[in-house]
């Protein structure tokens, strides 16, 4: 998630030690005590870390996580707390630390900002990766037409950011610190393949099951491959964000929404107040002046600028879900270049990527 707001946009990025990060209302100051600040967090016993770069399949792994851990096939509708248990995203730990249940933790950054105490005591961090072709037209994607992103052309993109790659700590970087890590058995960590649970969900989603020492069967486990695949994600899992777009249209999943016709699931008519008012945002009900006190401060919100993520209403979170897309995007010298710089940044490196289907699908 990145807050819009003419305050804390997304750009420009703010430059740390050689990386850029969004300038996230956490990360605007003191970049290094905040980073600190993460590798002090609190960790406690059972605390479950998701560790990942943007667009790897974050919010994916996160659902199937959720499921496993809650021993239900019911979708994970605790949007506020997941988005506070990103460890870069609050300001503070108020309400992490407030909470009595068990933790499901998150970040995007590189293996070396994790919490001290997490690693020390072998708590579980799961670390999810995806082939960096698939993931950097992602990223691109889900960039592209935000509030504040400047507008640019793939192939602009590709040479600012895929071959100049230092956002977030880079995505080489990123990858080489957490496998060196499981390599060295630096910390307790399960890693999961985008590509290899695309393939093989079953499979992978019973592996993860076994590390985090949860009960499951086969129905169990068929059960959560089935409600986790992205078509029905897409189509099925709640969209807080129709109620943000004016139009009633999402901006998590594109194509679809979550209602056939558009229409909030959370918010439509009859379903919280009986004459189909918000509760949340309604006039008068928060704020004297009809204004959210959910996403603002000092007034302004500090997550959605103008009432929406994308300036025409579409998502950017949920866009194909496939292997191999990066092939409708790459040039053949732009894959030659990464390739080329693939074979320098991975040098060594023991992980094999899939980068695209080997037959039908």
């Amino acid at each position: 998630m990145l807050c819009l707001d003419d305050k804390f946009g997304i750009w420009p990025l703010i430059e740390y030690n050689g990386w850029r990060y969004f300038p996230l209302p956490s990360m605007v100051g003191d970049v290094g005590k905040r980073l600190q600040q993460m590798k002090d967090f609190n960790s406690r016993d059972d605390d479950v870390i998701l560790a990942s770069c943007y667009k790897a399949g974050t919010h994916w792994i996160h659902e199937i996580t959720s499921m496993l851990l809650n021993q239900t096939t019911e979708y994970n509708t605790k949007h506020w707390t997941s988005l506070n248990l990103q460890l870069e995203w609050p300001e503070d730990y108020k309400f992490a630390e407030a909470m009595s249940e068990q933790r499901l933790l998150q970040s995007h950054l590189p293996f070396e900002f994790l919490p001290t105490a997490h690693i020390n005591k072998g708590a579980k961090i799961i670390y999810v990766s995806r082939n960096p072709k698939d993931r950097d037209v992602s990223m691109y994607n889900f960039l592209h037409g935000k509030i504040g992103w400047p507008d640019m052309t793939w192939n602009e993109y590709f040479d600012k950011f895929v071959l100049n790659d230092d956002i977030y700590g880079g995505w080489f970087n990123h990858a080489k610190q957490y496998i060196d890590a499981i390599k060295h058995k630096k910390a307790n960590i399960c890693q999961v393949l985008y590509e290899d649970m695309w393939l093989d969900p079953i499979k992978h989603t019973t592996r993860l099951a076994d590390f985090l020492e949860v009960p499951y069967d086969d129905t169990f486990i068929k059960e959560v491959v089935k409600k986790c695949s992205f078509h029905e994600l897409k189509n099925k899992k709640i969209d807080i964000t129709v109620t943000i777009h004016p139009e009633g249209k999402s901006t998590l999943f594109r194509k679809g929404n979550i209602h056939p016709e558009g229409k909030s699931t959370l918010f439509r008519k009859g379903n919280i107040h009986p004459e189909g008012k918000s509760t949340l945002f309604r006039k008068g009900n928060i704020h004297p002046e009809g204004k959210s006190t959910l996403f603002r401060k000092e007034g302004k919100s500090t997550l959605f600028r103008k009432g929406n993520i994308h300036p025409e209403g579409k998502s950017t979170l949920f866009r194909k879900g496939k292997l191999g897309d990066w092939k409708n995007w790459f040039t053949v010298s732009q894959n030659e270049q990464f390739d080329a710089l693939y074979r320098k940044e991975m040098k060594n490196v023991d992980v094999n990527f899939v980068f695209e289907p080997s037959g039908p699908i």
